[in-house]
């Protein structure tokens, strides 16, 4: 059974002490939402939690006065300390909108498994499948939905779930950059987490688009696809002697290009 702090008033013991756990801990801390829904414009984050040192809090937005929350998290921010999420785009913004914080220093588990891979297979990895390849442990995460339009107070069932989102993140963590490491690919593992929270705030606040400028560069673009397109065919066929294939789908096998439904693959026969 995991074991969890909750936060939920100025003053108490447990306050004080996430304060002091805040203060004097060096290592990354893991960060996680719950929310009463997806969208980060209207939805309101009602339990922040944090796994610290092996210690974990949550952190009652819905009890916990805001002055106190945002204090909380100007803390995080002001420390500078790697804050290690899963989709960290999502939490950052719904950070963002419901208490003005806007964190930066994350390490997100999702985008890193991605990288792991190299953009081979999924593209997005679920925190169930990181924490089961990871910990060895098969979590239930249909709790999720008892979140959504929440009126309170906490089940001790949506605490227990809430504070096994944040457990593992670090663990996972370790293991991930291990292996990037191993691959040679910490630069960019660098690169790929400094722009998590750029990403969260231009999807947040939009961007500045100069709309005529932009059709012109997309002309010279499709002008640029449609000679690469000739050129690689033209290196395709010198590569494959066609006739040799009495099936496009032969064809489509030599030149590695995956066909997986058996639709497709009778189309193609």
């Amino acid at each position: 059974m995991i074991s969890f702090n909750v936060v939920d008033k100025y003053g108490t013991e447990t306050f004080t002490d996430l304060l002091n756990t805040l203060s004097h801990t060096n290592c990354p801390i893991g960060l996680d939402t719950e929310t009463t829904g997806l969208d980060f414009f209207v939805d309101k984050v009602i339990l922040i939690q944090l796994e610290i040192d092996g210690s974990i809090y949550l952190i009652d937005a819905t009890k916990l006065e805001r002055r106190f929350v945002e204090y909380i998290l100007a803390l995080l921010k002001a420390q500078d300390r790697e804050l290690v999420m899963h989709n960290s785009k999502f939490d950052i913004k719904m950070i963002a909108n419901n208490f003005g914080v806007h964190l930066s220093n994350v390490y997100d588990t999702m985008w890193a498994e991605v990288l792991l891979n190299q953009g081979v297979g999924k593209k997005f990895y679920s925190l169930k499948e990181l924490i089961e390849k990871y910990s060895g442990v098969s979590v239930d995460k249909s709790e999720r939905e008892t979140f959504i339009n929440f009126s309170g107070p906490f089940t001790q069932e949506q605490l227990i779930y809430s504070a096994v989102d944040v457990a593992y993140l670090v663990d996972i963590m370790v293991s991930q950059k291990s292996s990037i490491l191993s691959a040679k690919m910490g630069r960019v593992l660098d690169v790929e987490m400094k722009v998590c929270p750029v990403v969260a705030e231009m999807e947040n606040s939009g961007i500045s688009v100069d709309v005529p400028a932009w059709r012109e560069l997309l002309k010279g673009f499709e002008g640029e696809r449609e000679l690469a397109q000739k050129d690689l065919m033209d290196k395709i066929l010198t590569f494959v002697n066609v006739d040799n294939f009495t099936t496009t789908l032969e064809l489509a096998d030599k030149l590695c290009i995956p066909v997986k439904t058996k639709r497709d693959r009778t189309a193609l026969e």
